[in-house]
């Protein structure tokens, strides 16, 4: 990444099955919604003690959709699910890493550390 300012994306698309980001040095991707919710990074999903993920792949459903985006601050965005769910907060770079990176399906979902 380009440092902080190449932390936040230029565009954010809402898309049917996902969001699309672009990013101001030209890299862009769809996340699916279902990458996006196996990987929420809130306490109930991942434990605030242990680290150990509390929610993954296993528990997301093949058809999951987000149903309302905003924008938090200038750092991240909070995404509420089909499911009901809409604690977590995705940061720039956590969604970066999810675009980059995305989590192999297994019990694990993507790693919340910063």
């Amino acid at each position: 990444m380009s440092g902080p300012s190449g932390d936040v994306p230029r565009r954010i698309q809402r898309q049917p099955g996902g969001l699309r980001f672009e990013w101001p040095d030209g890299f862009a991707a769809e996340i699916p919604s279902r990458v996006l919710r196996a990987s929420c990074p809130c306490a109930k999903c991942v434990s605030e003690m242990t680290g150990e993920r509390l929610f993954g792949w296993k528990h997301t459903p093949a058809d999951i959709r987000w149903k309302d985006v905003r924008l938090i601050g200038n750092y991240a965005i909070g995404i509420a699910f089909t499911d009901g769910h809409e604690l977590g907060i995705y940061t720039f770079r956590l969604l970066r890493r999810l675009a980059e990176h995305p989590p192999a399906e297994t019990d694990g979902a993507a790693s919340s550390n910063e």
